[in-house]
């Protein structure tokens, strides 16, 4: 059987849900959770090749497939975590959902149009973009449902530029999840936690590193967006929708904050150091205005 999916994944994506089901797979083969192994093999009978579609994430006060509970647990778990709060979906109205997925198309559509580099990386690393309620979360990926992007549904106050932002930031995360599983990027990690530029407690130079990576990508794309005269205002008006200190710094600000962390306090791998500059060379080659 995993013969068969992988000879499939060859033409067409694995879905979050395979991840997340290998991911469950080998936490309870090392809590020794036996009892739990013929629940998560009966799973990968299940489809889990992606469907390139937009979807509503699963929630657990509706009736859920089995597998539907692994990526619900999967994501609750990793949040709890890393996070030290516990997600509080609710169900997104017909039009939320309507309107995001409209939204979202015609952003995928403005971005294949106007940097056609970011959309082939889109194309290529996200298999699923799941819509959420959620009061803590405008936006996310995870490494052990790899291939998924979550997102808040559209709020009536915000336009399309968020939903850039987000496709955008998250994409980021995963070609740097690929390349973390090839190389370690950080020489060695250590427990310190340090100052982050986009949340309000500190975070651990692994996530410094993604914070950086990303808002490198942001930066160009909305370089980029500007630069090609298709855009209203509001191209201009950039503030991001993931911090949570809410200091008024702009993308590339943010940027450097990261980077200067990072030079400071980072042991980084050859390939760590080459992503490092390579982002650093990129925020200096696409300026960005900032209107407030």
């Amino acid at each position: 059987m995993c013969r068969d999916l992988l000879g499939e994944s060859e033409k067409k994506k694995l879905s979050y849900l395979a991840y997340a089901l290998h991911w469950t797979l080998k936490k309870v083969i090392t809590s020794r959770d036996f009892d739990r192994l013929p629940f998560i093999v009966d799973q990968f009978e299940q489809s889990v090749m992606a469907e390139d579609k937009v979807r509503i994430f699963p929630l657990r006060s509706q009736p859920n497939d089995p597998s539907e509970e692994v990526l619900i647990d999967t994501l609750t778990r990793e949040h709890r975590e890393t996070y030290k709060f516990d997600l509080q979906f609710s169900e997104p109205r017909p039009d939320e959902i309507e309107a995001s997925k409209e939204m979202i198309a015609q952003v995928l559509e403005r971005i294949a149009k106007v940097d056609p580099a970011t959309h082939a990386e889109i194309t290529s690393l996200v298999s699923d973009i799941a819509l959420i309620k959620e009061p803590h979360l405008n936006a996310g990926s995870s490494f052990p449902m790899f291939g998924c992007i979550y997102v808040h549904v559209l709020h009536p106050d915000n336009g399309w530029v968020r939903f850039l932002e987000h496709l955008t930031h998250e994409t980021a995360h995963h070609w740097l999840f690929g390349v973390w599983t090839l190389d370690p990027i950080l020489i060695r990690e250590g427990d310190a936690w340090y100052n982050s530029p986009l949340r309000n407690e500190p975070r651990p130079m692994s996530a410094i590193f993604h914070q950086m990576f990303v808002l490198a990508r942001v930066v160009r794309i909305w370089s980029i967006f500007q630069s090609s005269g298709l855009c209203g205002p509001e191209i201009y008006e950039a503030y991001t929708n993931y911090q949570n200190d809410q200091d008024g710094k702009n993308f590339t600000e943010k940027f450097w904050f990261a980077a200067e962390v990072i030079r400071r306090h980072a042991c980084l791998t050859r390939v760590g150091t080459a992503i490092f500059e390579e982002c650093q060379a990129m925020v200096a080659d696409y300026p960005v205005r900032y209107d407030s």
